[in-house]
């Protein structure tokens, strides 16, 4: 119910709070992690500018060692940021090369080849 009065707004900038609310109740007081990386990432996804959103989502990510997921959403995000010229994507740009690679220098056996995402039960 919360994930559709989420999307009621008509703006993607209105929709990103929404979304980004909807995922700390589902992480930090419901524990249901996977619905909460869905919420953040529809944030994120509704405006990319929403850094906090990026950093929950990346804190949750490492704790549980979800490598390979937190790299697809540094590369969702660097996707993002690619096409715009101006010096806040130029900044959010560098952050996102630099935390993906220090996340294959430290975490991945194959920099260059990240590993499969953990099969969940």
């Amino acid at each position: 119910m919360r994930r559709k009065i989420a999307a009621l707004a008509e703006e993607p900038k209105e929709r990103a709070p929404n979304f980004y609310e909807l995922g700390e109740l589902l992480l930090f007081e419901m524990q249901r992690e996977d619905e909460a990386y869905q919420a953040f990432e529809a944030a994120l996804e509704a405006d990319p500018t929403m850094l906090e959103a990026l950093e929950v989502l990346a804190s949750a990510l490492a704790e549980n060692q979800e490598w390979a997921h937190l790299e697809r959403v540094y590369a969702n995000m660097i996707e993002q940021f690619v096409s715009r010229d101006d010096d806040e994507a130029h900044t959010v740009l560098a952050e996102l090369h630099r935390r993906t690679a220090l996340l294959h220098r430290d975490h991945f056996a194959d920099p260059a080849s990240p590993p499969e995402p953990p099969h969940r039960e």
